[in-house]
């Protein structure tokens, strides 16, 4: 999540909020593609697959069964979270080096790659179950969001001969 001109990652894991963060200030209006890679020890954030910062964390990455809160700080009531859009969510339980982020912004996966766990497209229109591609089933549901009007179709653009769906090309 971002907040006061910080780009936070944070997970639960037995019953402790960990969460590191780097310094970044956002423009409005613009999509980015942002990555937060753990590995020895040291979580690294890229946006647009630049390196803008790491931290050393002790995170422990549990399995992930339960929730996933994307775009907010799930126990802060007073907070409404992101104020924009997400498209193209991916969970891998392998390190991703520089190189490979880049190849996923202009082309995202396909949900066969070695190593991907999840991938949303987010490209259900007006639904509130999403669909995951890597385990081919509706694998995840939208809570707290209008989905009558708040689908957009203005997504970041993408240029591969593999694309998802045909708003990709």
């Amino acid at each position: 999540y971002w907040l006061d001109n910080q780009l936070y990652f944070g997970i639960k894991s037995d019953g402790a909020w960990n969460e590191v963060s780097v310094p970044w200030e956002p423009q409005t209006n613009t999509w980015y593609h942002i990555s937060c890679v753990r590995e020895s020890g040291e979580i690294t954030f890229y946006v647009n697959g630049n390196n803008i910062g790491s931290e050393l964390a002790n995170i422990y990455i549990p399995n992930l069964e339960g929730n996933i809160t994307l775009g907010k700080y799930e126990w802060d009531t007073n907070w409404t979270g992101l104020n924009g859009n997400l498209d193209n969510i991916q969970l891998w339980n392998t390190a991703l080096s520089q190189e490979e982020i880049n190849n996923y912004i202009s082309c995202p996966p396909l949900g066969t790659e070695s190593g991907i766990i999840n991938l949303w497209g987010l490209e259900e229109s007006g639904q509130a179950v999403i669909f995951d591609f890597v385990n081919n089933f509706p694998g995840g549901q939208l809570i707290n969001m209008q989905t009558n009007g708040a689908w957009s179709i203005n997504t970041p653009d993408y240029n591969c001969q593999t694309c998802l769906t045909n708003e990709e090309t």
